[in-house]
């Protein structure tokens, strides 16, 4: 009986060192697992932010492109050319709407101009700008 004793006293012995060598990765394990947990939530509030910029990225693209088509068929001027004023505009702090109420300003001067002649078309004339063209 003494044999059984020793043998279970070593196994006893075993299985102690043997929990107290495991519970150290054990628990190296659990915090690298809470460490993966955290980076996964801040992966995907980082990913969920990105979406968000290109989402309103790609909302404001489409705005500003049915903004010039509109201003386009409103004016008759090319989308090319109203990107260019645009982005002329912004150096001078003029909004696209802004440059659309001056266009369509401009184009009703110059059919007015068109329809009365006279001293109203020459003054167009005289700053470079035949009204035909505008109209």
């Amino acid at each position: 009986m003494a044999d059984n004793e020793q043998v279970l006293t070593a196994i006893l012995r075993l299985r102690d060192e043997f929990s107290q060598a495991i519970n150290k990765p054990i628990a190296q394990l659990k915090k690298a697992e809470t460490g993966f947990a955290s980076f996964g939530k801040s992966l995907l509030q980082a990913t969920t932010a990105i979406k968000g910029y290109f989402l309103a990225l790609t909302y404001g693209a489409v705005h500003t492109a049915d903004k010039l088509d509109k201003l386009r068929r409103q004016t008759g001027v090319s989308v090319e050319a109203l990107q260019e004023l645009a982005y002329i505009g912004e150096d001078v702090g003029a909004s696209l709407d802004t440059i659309g109420i001056a266009l369509r300003t401009l184009s009703r001067n110059a059919l007015t101009a068109v329809r009365a002649g006279g001293e109203m078309e020459r003054a167009f004339y005289d700053i470079g700008i035949r009204t035909t063209d505008l109209i």
